[in-house]
């Protein structure tokens, strides 16, 4: 079978991975002489990192972020209450996996959207369905939803995601739309801590600053 003919045959079968690595791999497989078992587990590995790619490119699309940010172009020439240590736990998603909920708190311009983006960014890349949203965005996305008698349907679609992503989580809300109450419980979280990222589990009692950055296991109750 020619070249043509199997890249052919790999497309019609949506095979797109193995499609664009095929000749390199058989260059590759002649010219060391490889096993052809091995052969083939360079092409599904190329096969189901394309798909990797394709549904984390997809995710990020849906999820809505603000911007492109990644942790690798975090910032640390200056003290913004984070340290080394803290930040590569973060990009684990041990948050995630620990079912526990991130709050991300700081002063205006210390970064805390960037961060908040970029574990977003990371959560999609290992395919976990995420939602990114300011939170005066969401409650005039419910109050719209509740004028149009939609509102059961928007929370099934937010119970979509697998994590959910609240922007600006102290910032004013509008009038009517049943955040007052909302932002007054995150005021209330705490003022003497200093900028920081927390994890937290659903029945620990928060002890923070305000204004947050809230990255959380959607399903969870809000804090």
């Amino acid at each position: 079978m020619s070249s043509d003919q199997t890249r052919l045959l790999a497309h019609q079968l949506r095979l797109f991975g193995i499609h664009g690595h095929m000749e390199r791999r058989a260059a590759e497989a002649l010219a060391s002489q490889m096993h052809p078992l091995e052969f083939l587990r360079l092409l599904l590995e190329d096969e189901a990192l394309f798909r990797k790619d394709r549904v984390a490119k997809t995710l990020a699309t849906r999820a809505g972020f603000r911007s492109h940010a990644a942790i690798e172009d975090w910032d640390a020439t200056y003290d913004r209450g984070i340290v080394k240590a803290k930040l590569k736990e973060l990009a684990t998603l041990a948050f995630f996996t620990g079912k526990e909920n991130l709050l991300l708190f700081g002063k205006t311009g210390e970064g805390k959207t960037h961060l908040a983006v970029a574990l977003g960014r990371r959560l999609c890349a290992e395919g976990i369905s995420t939602t990114f949203l300011p939170v005066n965005l969401l409650f005039e996305e419910i109050a719209a939803a509740k004028a149009a008698g939609k509102y059961l349907q928007l929370l099934q679609q937010l119970n979509k995601a697998k994590v959910l992503i609240l922007d600006d989580f102290a910032q004013p809300v509008p009038s009517g739309s049943g955040g007052q109450l909302h932002c007054k419980r995150a005021a209330l979280s705490g003022c003497r801590a200093r900028s920081r990222a927390t994890c937290r589990r659903d029945d620990e009692t928060l002890s923070r600053e305000a204004r947050p950055r809230h990255v959380r296991r959607s399903g969870k109750p809000a804090t």
